[in-house]
């Protein structure tokens, strides 16, 4: 049977584009790979994105970006008071989602994509690092943290998540990924906690 040829929702055009680039990167998947997928002729793709792969790439990964930073955002302000809760949230919608890997954006996908990819970058920064540093500054005020550089704890935080959802399912034998969390929660606030203790004996001896 020929594929068909029939007009396709733009959203199911997105759906089918982001699962392929989140697999396998913006390199190894073409036009014609999503358009077996959506059963379309190749060629008709054109007629959805004119501009190619790389305005597909770019259209995804920004409707992506802008997903996750309103899902963090509303994790973070669900549990305002509690880091800990809100740092839980925030792993447990990443789990949530297909498995965003900046390194390959940053190192593969993005390059050669001129100033539209460097601005994606920074959209990607922007949407991780501004909810957690809301939630790391709530802590501060309360007294529980001392150091100045959120945006560094943030990244750290969502790149110790990441790489912890990039773990296949079979190699959680004795417990799931959100009880590995937990242990993953421990040791990062563990770290920054014992980082506020330096900091505040930096400052008795001065």
């Amino acid at each position: 049977m020929p594929p068909r040829t029939q007009g396709i929702k733009r959203e199911k055009l997105l759906d089918v584009a982001e699962e392929l680039f989140s697999l396998r990167g913006h390199a190894s998947v073409t036009l014609r790979d999503i358009a077996t997928t959506l059963g379309l002729h190749h060629a008709s793709l054109y007629h959805y994105v004119p501009g190619g792969k790389d305005e597909l790439y770019l259209e995804v990964m920004e409707r992506n970006l802008e997903r996750h930073r309103i899902g963090i955002f509303a994790s973070v302000r669900a549990s305002e008071g509690d880091l800990r809760t809100q740092l839980r949230a925030t792993g447990l919608w990443l789990f949530s989602q297909p498995l965003l890997d900046m390194a390959r954006m940053a190192n593969a996908d993005a390059r050669g994509l001129g100033k539209r990819g460097e601005a994606l970058l920074w959209k990607a920064y922007a949407c991780f690092t501004q909810p957690l540093v809301e939630a790391f500054g709530q802590a501060n005020a309360r007294g529980q943290l001392s150091f100045i550089d959120f945006a560094t704890a943030a990244i750290s935080f969502v790149t110790m998540v990441e790489g912890l959802h990039s773990v296949p399912m079979q190699f959680f034998v004795n417990e799931s990924k959100t009880e590995a969390l937990e242990k993953i929660l421990d040791i990062f606030l563990l770290g920054i906690l014992q980082g506020r203790t330096q900091a505040e004996a930096k400052k008795e001896t001065i």
